[in-house]
């Protein structure tokens, strides 16, 4: 069952910075500089992706299962986050990556 994200921010932990989500029970925390790309589209359904550098990445010991992951579609191997653009985790990442 995946967790609704009920929150996100960002923080600083030393020299990295880290996206964080809020789920009930859980949170997830990611390194920004483990991220590749992140990208949206404008067509529906409309969604925000983030890519990370190490494609194994998302894949490492299940820690991220519970987050909305979708096989990336030019490299079926690795996983890629996916979040509605009109959800508030959607809007919160795209202040943060396009504003």
């Amino acid at each position: 069952m995946k967790s609704e994200i009920q929150h996100i921010g960002t923080t600083k932990v030393g020299k990295e910075t880290f996206i964080y989500f809020f789920s009930p029970g859980r949170v997830f925390s990611l390194p920004v500089t483990r991220i590749k790309r992140v990208d949206y589209t404008r067509i529906e359904p409309k969604n925000i992706y983030i890519k990370f550098s190490d494609e194994d990445f998302l894949n490492t010991m299940d820690l991220y299962t519970d987050l909305p992951l979708e096989k990336d579609p030019t490299d079926p191997g690795s996983n890629l986050l996916c979040f509605p653009l009109d959800s508030d985790v959607g809007e919160a990442l795209t202040a943060i990556f396009f504003h």
